[in-house]
């Protein structure tokens, strides 16, 4: 079993639907594809990435110009969790009295 938190090193310059279904594609609960992308997003070392601040297009494209932007400050993890989750379908979930 792969570790989710883990993905190859190309998808960085795919767009972001193509690292949310790779990292999703082995889970079948709701709560646990939830778990895979805020693991993936809190292992991420933004200290190793380097890129240029101009070269990050807007609105983010690929995982790299959004991890760019977190760490130039323009764009926010909400943003990001958000944007990953939207590529997910989910069920709705209904509470019973």
């Amino acid at each position: 079993m792969k570790k989710t938190f883990q993905a190859p090193a190309d998808l960085q310059s795919k767009p972001l639907k193509d690292l949310v279904s790779y990292l999703v594609e082995p889970t079948k609960k709701q709560l646990a594809k939830v778990r895979t992308i805020f693991r993936w997003i809190a292992a991420q070392d933004l200290a190793e990435l380097k890129g240029d601040a101009a070269s990050t297009s807007h609105p983010p494209q690929t995982t790299r110009d959004y991890l760019l932007g977190i760490q130039n400050k323009t764009v926010s993890y909400h943003t990001l969790m958000h944007d990953m989750c939207g590529f997910v379908t989910f069920k709705a979930l209904f509470i019973s009295h």
